[in-house]
């Protein structure tokens, strides 16, 4: 028996969707498509958070074996500079050339928390001699280097940032120190910092390049690379293996807002700014701490 269709049912299928019908379609599918953009956002993020953090942990590893091998933190003892009232072996006539500026600035340089060259180069002293060579006999001495140089990167980045816990690398109003050599985390959703003062207008903090600006090979099309991550962050500031300061240092990674948070308490004792371990080995905000 033929299937007889009603022309009331026909006619409401060719007259298609009313305006008001298509208005809720998009809508419905713009919601679904919002979501599954901001779920996959969310999930990148998380990816890049895990992998710095197992970076983190590199660098952590590396500082210890550091340690290990010679008796002391990078720019600790002998690894710190020559300069009064410091004791150390590093020379500023010995630091790389593309170190610019006086005195006061190459100290920055080095004290820099995002320097970690000597993770990476053997330090030497003020006659370009080795700090500290590997010692077969003994056991100890630089044997590095701790960390590859594969993610190695130049940033220009801002004085502020103090080993003594607090400031900020990319505070703007700083002083700029130039080619800090570091290892950027994987977190790229924060922008370069322009700088506007007292610069070049094209002057950014936190970028990276894989090439020195100083070297014949530089080309800024191909080695300006834009802020691809923060620096890992190396505080030593008075170490006391007494107890009675922080005892031990620690390593940051600043997390996802790209800025190094401080850190929570501290008074001043004696002229001496002092923290307790709980306090200097906390996170605050984003940031992500590893204490030594």
């Amino acid at each position: 028996m033929p299937v007889r269709i009603s022309s009331n049912i026909l006619s409401k299928k060719q007259s298609g969707l009313s305006l008001l019908e298509l208005l809720v379609v998009v809508s419905i599918l713009a919601a679904i498509a919002g979501i599954g953009v901001q779920v996959y956002g969310d999930t990148d993020q998380q990816v890049q958070l895990k992998l710095s953090v197992v970076e983190l942990q590199v660098v952590a590893n590396a500082v210890r074996r550091f340690k290990q091998d010679t008796g002391y933190y990078p720019k600790d003892g002998p690894f710190d500079l020559d300069a009064p009232p410091r004791i150390g072996q590093v020379s500023l006539d010995t630091l790389p050339d593309y170190v610019p500026g006086p005195a006061a600035k190459k100290i920055a340089w080095f004290d820099s928390p995002a320097n970690l060259s000597q993770l990476i180069t053997a330090p030497v002293d003020m006659n370009d001699n080795p700090i500290m060579p590997w010692n077969v006999e003994t056991g100890k001495g630089w044997r590095g280097p701790y960390l590859s140089s594969t993610k190695l990167c130049y940033m220009d980045l801002s004085d502020d940032l103090s080993r003594a816990g607090f400031g900020d690398f990319s505070d703007e109003l700083g002083g700029l120190l130039k080619n800090v050599p570091v290892l950027p985390d994987v977190i790229s959703n924060n922008p370069a910092v322009p700088v506007s003062i007292a610069y070049d207008p094209d002057e950014y903090l936190v970028d990276c390049r894989r090439v020195l600006t100083t070297s014949t090979a530089y080309e800024t099309s191909l080695h300006e690379l834009g802020r691809i991550g923060s620096p890992y962050l190396l505080f030593l500031y008075d170490i006391d293996e007494g107890g009675t300061n922080h005892p031990k240092p620690k390593v940051v990674m600043v997390g996802p807002n790209g800025v190094f948070d401080g850190t929570d308490g501290g008074e001043f004792i004696d002229g001496t700014l002092r923290y307790s371990k709980e306090d200097w080995c906390a996170g605050v905000e984003d940031d992500v701490v590893i204490c030594l």
